[in-house]
């Protein structure tokens, strides 16, 4: 039994010792470069055939350089097939106005109105004279992209308001775009695709809407309309 058991451990003890032992791996000696003579070889676009040919031995002559080779070439890859990152969405345009007698009355936006002309505003504490004009009509223009965009808003019969959005850029990228519109909660209620470099939704209440821009299922910006009722 002892002679079973010493041969028991003589074995465990090897496996221990194999387990233990790293292997061998291939060292940068004979390094032709480094990882740039390995990029300069990949990128053949940029050197001779004498250079590459130079390279190609250097490179296969050493068990580092071809394992290395093989590394660079399925990272570089990986990065051709990685999708390239998204960019943020532009902070949307945000108009606001009051619902007023027969006309709008401009509270505030984020780009200036084209239209306005000499509304009174408070300034240091003292109230400005007269009232705050009243129009039925204001312009805005503002670019998404590429592409330049004039947003028009005007009060029409029977308490409502037309919106319309004309657009300047090129042919080919203006014919692709397509105009949504959603209430406050999100839910679309109209979408239309830019015809002759215009989009236009007539007759709504005055109410909150959400307008956004779209190119192939893509938004490229987005009109946030609050009208207040008087």
């Amino acid at each position: 039994m002892n002679d079973e058991r010493d041969k028991l451990d003589v074995a465990l003890a090897e496996a221990v010792r194999l387990a233990q032992q790293l292997p061998d791996l291939p060292q940068a000696s004979g390094d032709p470069g480094g990882d740039e003579a390995l990029l300069r070889y990949l990128d053949d676009h940029r050197i001779t055939a004498e250079e590459r040919e130079s390279l190609r031995k250097e490179v296969h002559a050493t068990a580092w350089g071809r394992e290395r080779l093989q590394t660079l070439r399925e990272g570089l890859a990986d990065v051709e097939q990685a999708e390239p990152p998204k960019s943020e969405a532009a902070a949307p345009v945000r108009l606001a106005f009051t619902w007023a007698r027969d006309g709008l009355r401009y509270l505030w936006s984020t780009v200036e109105p084209r239209s306005l002309v000499a509304v009174p505003v408070a300034t240091r504490g003292t109230l400005p004279d007269g009232v705050p004009e009243e129009t039925a009509f204001f312009d805005f223009a503002h670019r998404f992209g590429d592409v330049d965009v004039v947003i028009q808003v005007e009060r029409v019969p029977d308490d409502r308001m037309d919106v319309q959005l004309c657009f300047q850029g090129q042919p080919a990228e203006v014919a692709h775009l397509r105009v949504n519109l959603a209430d406050r909660s999100g839910s679309l209620l109209d979408s239309q695709p830019v015809e002759k470099g215009s989009a236009r939704f007539a007759a709504l209440p005055p109410a909150t809407h959400c307008i956004s821009i779209t190119c192939a299922q893509q938004e490229l910006g987005r009109v946030l309309l609050d009208v207040h009722a008087a």
